[in-house]
C-alpha cells in the first residue's frame, strides 16, 4: 500500500499510479481519508498513510480531477 508511485490493493494487485482510472484514484483517497478517521493508527501508520494520501492527491492535482 505505501510503495511509492503504486497502490498496493487489498488482494495483493499492485496498481501503478498514473496508469489507474480517475474515479479509481478518487475513491482510493477518499478510503485512506476515511480510515485515518474511523481507525487509531500508531505515529509511523499515520505518517505512512498521510504520505500516501499526499502522493495520490498530488496525482490528482496533474490529472486535474480534484
Amino acid at each position: 500500500m505505501f510503495t511509492p508511485g503504486y497502490w498496493i490493493d487489498h488482494y495483493g494487485n499492485i496498481h501503478n499510479i498514473k496508469e489507474i482510472s480517475d474515479d479509481y484514484l478518487k475513491n482510493i483517497i477518499n478510503f485512506l481519508k476515511r480510515e485515518l478517521e474511523s481507525e487509531e493508527y500508531n505515529l509511523i501508520e499515520t505518517i505512512a498513510i498521510r504520505n500516501k494520501i499526499d502522493e495520490l492527491e498530488e496525482e490528482a492535482i496533474n490529472r486535474g480531477i480534484i
